[in-house]
């Protein structure tokens, strides 16, 4: 059964989606625990995905200007392949529509982009770095009329 949970910062269900950006983002992919987890994390709002009562996905939503800024989004390495980022994508677009945003913007891996122009989001703007050895490129999805 799969199931989709939002948190706050301080709930208790959070650290399940802590522990996968850990496993993902720190110890995979090389991120400092400084950047990884860093004061957005206070002002999000925070999806996780379970599987059978197990977390297996996560990502975060917070507001940047007039906008909401989508992020984080990681899958614990075995349960990829099986649509669960798609899911947790698609619940934060319409989370978005939910609050009144009329877009959502990410940073996303030059090597994601492809992910996720599928699920309708646009490049923008120049390629930056993270950390200075991660190369993302900015993209949109805008809630039309």
């Amino acid at each position: 059964m799969i199931e989709m949970k939002w948190y706050n910062y301080g709930d208790e269900g959070l650290q399940d989606g802590f522990a996968i950006r850990e496993a993902v983002f720190v110890k995979e992919i090389g991120y400092t625990p400084d950047v990884e987890f860093d004061d957005t994390d206070r002002i999000s709002k925070h999806l996780v995905l379970y599987v059978d009562g197990r977390p297996v996905c996560n990502a975060r939503l917070f507001p940047e200007g007039d906008t909401l800024r989508f992020g984080r989004l990681c899958t614990y390495p075995e349960e990829r392949g099986k649509g669960y980022a798609a899911m947790c994508v698609r619940e934060c677009i319409r989370k978005a529509k939910e609050l009144g945003a009329g877009e959502m913007i990410l940073g996303s891996m030059i090597e994601k982009v492809g992910f996720y122009e599928a699920l309708g989001f646009e490049p923008y703007g120049e390629i930056f770095y993270e950390e200075e050895k991660f190369p993302h490129r900015m993209m949109r999805i805008t809630f039309g009329e």
